[in-house]
């Protein structure tokens, strides 16, 4: 899990990801394919935090799926 800071915004946060991702992605050091999926979400004030965890969960499985499609 990736901590960002206060009043980050939902695209500054999946650009951070995005980033580990693509690194995660490019490093050999295990010798074989490693791939990560994430999910981002954005909770504002008032938000209800369980609703704000599902639909980040939502946003991972998301993009497991188009990645599972896409290469079947």
């Amino acid at each position: 899990m990736v901590s960002c800071p206060l009043h980050t915004s939902k695209q500054q946060a999946e650009r951070v990801a995005s980033r580990i991702r693509e690194k995660i992605r490019n490093s050999n050091e295990l010798g074989v394919d490693v791939d990560i999926s994430y999910g981002v979400a954005e909770l504002n004030p008032g938000d209800n935090y369980l609703k704000f965890l599902q639909k980040a969960d939502e946003e991972m499985y998301g993009m497991k799926r188009e990645k599972k499609s896409c290469c079947d």
